[in-house]
């Protein structure tokens, strides 16, 4: 009794455990929970090795093997065996090199292989690596290929063709799936980090793509509770309705757009062109894709359709592109999805990054594109069939008519947030009516005072006084949009009027008679047949005074015929300087 009280007063690294046989200490472990194992090998080196030698044994497996049947379907991280197992042997391998933690964990799942349940011991794994490095990751990966025999499976199945194997591609699908991409990730690279370590694994684009397939392809149901991946579902015909593509193209989507997260990643990260090669790859195995349903993958993504029309784009693939691009537009447009705003912002970032050449190319190719199959659905026998195609692309149509290089132009060099300066300069070169209302505070008026002061002239639009001979009609505009004469001008014609009562002195026909027969028909016309209409006045009059001056003698006529009385001259220069559209009098006077 002396002797054992002595040696439990002795200081050892277990202390009290010390005088236990270790079948004792083993037994002791199988009775305590997993969270206290994991606080007993984070204790001291010797507790760890302990606890490391205990997980090895028969104990140790029917313990994991009992709490994880128990408890297999549940999700939850806190109750997860699984996970709570990860980070038992995380802790027990702590002191140990990387290698050596690698191997350990081989050992252990040797130890429990008979436990057949992928994503439970991918949630084990990860909770082994967890805020690890992603290089230590990758080797961690090639280690779970390795003892998953999961290597010797991918060696057997990619070397063949698609579908020669459909137990062995399903079996490869659930291993991958379950061990590395069904675990709750607190980072949103994880999952991309790790496809892109899985896919990596094979040399070439061709067999990644199928890798990729063989991940998130489409399934099919052979038997009840069986399936396969359906190779040729994407390849025979197209899918119409919205549910199919989601469900069908849902996942190869999701892959993608892990892939596209990781670009800050270094060497996992993948690149556009990367990206856009494993697209071409995947849509054309075990065939190629309809154009549809590669559409429809595309618009369910717009940084995928991005990529792939500015990858096209940029290498001078400009009718394939053009083809995409519409089958995209038709694919929205049967969801419902208004075309215009859904594509805008992709089309704007695609024309700011492609040359001016590629730019005009594309337009060219897309309009022809638009063309052929707006005859094509007018000639087509089954009209009904097709009529929401051809109301669809007519819509499109009138919105590429505004889709200029003008329009592309201007958004490309100005910003969206543009300073004050440039908001005045758009401003500036807006039509009448919309500068108006930009202007009026700048005039000490309020909105409504100004729109009753220039709705006149918004009703009149932009307006220019022009003379027209109304015996010839020279003038286009028709008699039901004329308006009254100006009573300003109206006054200055009959002063003329006077002064030539009173003179009695016959004018010139090529002078003032011009004035005073085409003066009471002037009128104010539209912006649009300005420029046409006073061209015809300009040449009618200088017409007539050519051949009026060809039919007078060489003498030139006397001053006489023009004497006008100071009065009625500084009356008419009144009325000229008060006229409402002061910048036209130079064009009336180059008129007459």
């Amino acid at each position: 009794m002396i002797q054992i009280k002595r040696s439990v007063s002795l200081e050892t690294p277990l202390g009290f455990f010390q005088i236990l046989p270790r079948e004792l200490l083993h037994d002791l472990f199988d009775r305590i929970s997993v969270h206290q194992l994991i606080i007993i090998s984070l204790t001291s080196s010797i507790f760890n090795s302990e606890v490391r030698c205990y997980l090895l044994l028969e104990n140790a497996s029917r313990k994991f093997l009992a709490e994880t049947t128990t408890h297999m379907m549940k999700n939850i991280v806190d109750l997860d065996p699984f996970y709570v197992w990860g980070i038992l042997l995380k802790a027990s391998t702590i002191i140990m090199d990387s290698w050596s933690r690698r191997s350990f964990l081989a050992s252990f799942y040797c130890k429990n292989g008979n436990i057949i349940n992928w994503p439970g011991w991918g949630r084990c794994f990860m909770a082994f690596c967890e805020k690890w490095d992603f290089h230590e990751c990758e080797a961690l990966m090639y280690m779970v290929l390795y003892f998953t025999e999961l290597n010797q499976l991918l060696c057997e199945v990619l070397r063949e063709e698609a579908g020669k194997y459909p137990s062995l591609e399903m079996e490869i699908r659930e291993r991958l799936r379950g061990l590395f991409l069904s675990h709750s990730a607190k980072d949103e690279r994880d999952y991309g980090f790790w496809i892109s370590a899985i896919l990596r694994t094979q040399e070439t684009t061709k067999l990644q793509g199928k890798l990729f397939m063989i991940i998130f392809g489409p399934l099919k149901f052979i038997e009840i509770g069986r399936q396969i991946i359906d190779w040729e579902v994407l390849c025979n015909g197209s899918i119409i309705l919205e549910h199919l593509h989601a469900k069908l193209l849902g996942p190869l989507v999701l892959g993608i757009h892990h892939l596209m997260s990781i670009s800050n990643l270094g060497y996992y990260a993948w690149t556009n062109s990367q990206l856009s090669i494993l697209m071409e790859e995947i849509s054309t195995i075990p065939c190629i894709w309809t154009l549809d349903n590669f559409a429809a993958l595309l618009a369910l993504c717009p940084q995928i359709f991005r990529i792939a029309l500015f990858t096209r784009l940029s290498e001078g693939r400009m009718n394939e592109a053009a083809h995409i691009f519409h089958a995209v537009k038709t694919i929205l447009h049967r969801r419902g999805i208004f075309v215009s705003a859904a594509i805008s912002d992709v089309m704007l970032k695609i024309f700011r990054a492609l040359p001016e050449i590629n730019r005009r190319l594309f337009l060219s190719s897309l309009l022809k594109t638009e063309s052929d199959q707006l005859s094509g659905l007018l000639l087509a026998t089954p009209y009904l069939y097709q009529q929401k195609e051809l109301i669809g692309l007519i819509v499109f149509v009138k919105y590429v008519k505004g889709f200029s290089l003008k329009t592309i132009y201007e958004q490309i060099e100005m910003p969206r947030e543009a300073c004050e300066f440039c908001r005045r300069a758009r401003a500036r070169h807006k039509t009448r009516k919309k500068a108006g209302s930009y202007w009026y505070s700048s005039r000490g008026l309020g909105r409504l005072d100004w729109k009753q002061k220039t709705a006149k002239f918004h009703k009149k639009s932009p307006a220019l006084l022009v003379m027209r001979n109304s015996k010839q009609r020279i003038s286009g505009v028709d008699k039901q949009n004329e308006f009254e004469i100006n009573p300003r001008l109206r006054d200055l014609v009959d002063l003329f009027k006077k002064e030539n009562e009173i003179e009695e002195v016959p004018s010139p026909k090529d002078s003032a008679s011009i004035l005073l027969e085409s003066a009471s028909n002037v009128e104010i016309i539209d912006d649009s047949i300005q420029s046409p209409v006073l061209n015809d006045v300009r040449n009618q009059m200088s017409k007539e005074t050519m051949l009026v001056t060809e039919s007078k003698s060489t003498k030139k006529p006397s001053l006489a015929h023009f004497k006008i009385a100071e009065t009625t001259l500084q009356q008419c220069a009144d009325l000229l300087q008060s006229l409402p559209i002061i910048t036209r009098k130079t064009d009336i006077g180059d008129g007459v």
